[in-house]
């Protein structure tokens, strides 16, 4: 079950899959900042908030604020 927690793991799998996006930045993403002197283009991604929703059966899932930098 994917929850919340695991979106930084989706966000990646699915900015490396991008074929048109990987002849940018080849394979530069990174989670919450990346080392000094990195070469550009990268992408940096973090999670910002989550809230879990529920509903009158329980925990439904989350709702989660993301931010993706590009850095050029």
């Amino acid at each position: 079950m994917k929850t919340g927690l695991s979106i930084g793991i989706h966000i990646e799998e699915r900015l490396r899959a991008s074929e048109a996006l990987q002849s940018k930045i080849a394979g530069r993403v990174f989670p919450i900042a990346a080392v000094s002197g990195t070469q550009k283009p990268y992408i940096c991604y973090t999670r910002t908030g989550i809230t879990p929703d529920y509903t009158k059966d329980g925990r439904a899932g989350d709702t989660v604020n993301v931010a993706i930098e590009i850095v050029e």
